[in-house]
């Protein structure tokens, strides 16, 4: 495990988190978190994995039901409490876009109704399911492949992306670019391509000359890959939207993900404190964070109108921010324990 990679997925969940609490002002949390997720994904899988599936002993079948078994029984808790949600509050969707939710189909309909239903943030995890799919036939293909070919086939690829992003009707630019999971495969194979880099030659004199570098050194290239972050952000209300879906990020995140990998071990202010147990803790919950935070607020809301809690004032979002975190916890321990029964009663058949 990489602590400091493991620990940006709560600062990171926070930014989708928050751009959910805010509302539209703050878009760029939920596009810049998603796309770091997906970057990270692929290189988190290929750090795990890449060893098995060259030497063949690595199976899709097992890993999906594996990754399955993790994802799925959240998501059906998470699914029915926001339908019954949104009948309590008059809001009826449509019957087919509803079971395509259910199971986790979303994403390839191209239309904000069927993605944005009930537990809204679950189309992630459609996106998700279909890149563990493809992950073992993308990662051969990429970690076998020269540098020559990669830089060619990536160039067509850009290509036709920006094709695609200038020819898209603005009512298919978030259901394609953002939401479709054929084009987030870039933003994986992106994470995939990373790792190539990171167990290079390079990759590791690299990472051994950071590693033996001066606390101010490192320290200073820590700030560097952060106001690149920041950079893209004021960046962000200027551009138009086919930018800012996904494209806008793929050089700020890649860097930012792949300096952080590489400084693992270093003596940088933030890698220390990325390396805290705290917050090693609270980038384990990230995953339940992000699938419970859409209920736990609206409930919270509803809680705060009765109390007379202003819901734009500072104490609010701290009270919601505790009990989301609290509830996270707990949540995780109750599937972390029913995913070892399910997978003893697995082994046990």
């Amino acid at each position: 495990m990489i602590r400091t990679l493991q620990s940006l997925r709560f600062v990171f969940i926070m930014l989708v988190v928050l751009s959910h609490y805010i509302g539209q002002s703050f878009d760029f949390g939920g596009e810049c978190g998603v796309s770091f997720f997906f970057i990270l994904s692929g290189f988190v899988l290929s750090l795990a994995y890449s060893e098995r599936i060259a030497d063949g002993s690595f199976s899709t079948r097992p890993f999906v039901v594996k990754q399955w078994i993790k994802i799925y029984p959240l998501h059906v808790v998470t699914f029915v409490m926001m339908f019954v949600l949104d009948l309590r509050l008059g809001k009826y969707c449509d019957p087919v876009a509803a079971v395509a939710n259910a199971l986790l189909l979303q994403s390839w309909v191209p239309a904000d109704s069927f993605y944005f239903v009930a537990n809204s943030p679950s189309w992630f995890l459609c996106d998700i399911m279909f890149f563990y799919l493809v992950f073992s036939a993308l990662n051969k293909c990429i970690l076998r492949a020269g540098n020559g070919k990669i830089l060619s086939f990536g160039i067509v690829l850009l290509c036709l992306y920006i094709c695609l992003m200038c020819l898209l009707p603005s009512h298919l630019v978030n259901p394609i670019l953002y939401a479709n999971p054929l084009t987030r495969l870039l933003d994986f194979a992106i994470g995939v391509l990373l790792y190539k880099m990171y167990v290079s030659d390079k990759g590791v004199s690299l990472r051994n000359r950071l590693n033996g570098s001066s606390p101010l050194v490192v320290s200073t290239l820590e700030l560097s890959a952060l106001m690149l972050v920041v950079a893209t952000a004021l960046a962000y209300p200027h551009l138009p939207q086919r930018v800012r879906t996904a494209s806008l990020f793929w050089i700020a995140i890649p860097l930012f993900v792949y300096f952080f990998a590489m400084a693992d071990k270093s003596c940088g202010v933030m890698s220390r404190c990325l390396r805290c147990k705290v917050m090693l803790w609270l980038g384990n919950i990230s995953f339940v964070i992000y699938m419970i935070h859409a209920p736990v607020l609206r409930i919270f809301n509803s809680i705060s109108i009765s109390l007379g809690i202003d819901n734009q004032s500072t104490i609010h979002f701290l009270l919601f921010t505790t009990l989301l975190v609290v509830l996270s916890h707990f949540t995780n321990e109750l599937c972390n324990w029913l995913r070892l029964r399910i997978e003893k009663k697995q082994i046990g058949q």
